[in-house]
């Protein structure tokens, strides 16, 4: 096993010396010129589509759940009704069915 002190070395070995900073001005000399200004805009071009198809996606699934819980929900009344017509509604039924709609009203909150 290692001392503490070894450690401490070996950190001090890895670790960049504060006065060494990054120079960024290659990159941004780079940007200015025409070639870097089309890959910037075909950069910031890919993040906007990603972030279009997102919302798009969302959409098109919060959709689906409405639709899913309003056919649910209209499955469940007509069980209900089709049960009490014959007169097989129990209250271990009614409980059990009256869950799953208040499963999928609050599911949405």
């Amino acid at each position: 096993m290692e001392s503490n002190d070894e450690k401490k070395q070996a950190l001090q070995a890895v670790a960049v010396p504060p006065e060494e900073e990054m120079d960024f001005s290659p990159f941004f000399d780079y940007l200015k010129t025409p070639q870097g200004h089309e890959v910037a805009t075909r950069v910031l071009q890919i993040i906007e589509d990603v972030k279009k198809a997102t919302i798009d996606k969302s959409h098109a699934h919060a959709k689906f759940e409405r639709w899913l819980q309003a056919g649910v929900i209209m499955l469940v009344v007509v069980a209900l009704v089709i049960l009490s017509v014959f007169d097989k509604l129990n209250p271990t039924v009614a409980v059990a069915l009256g869950s799953i709609v208040g499963y999928f009203f609050g599911k949405g909150k």
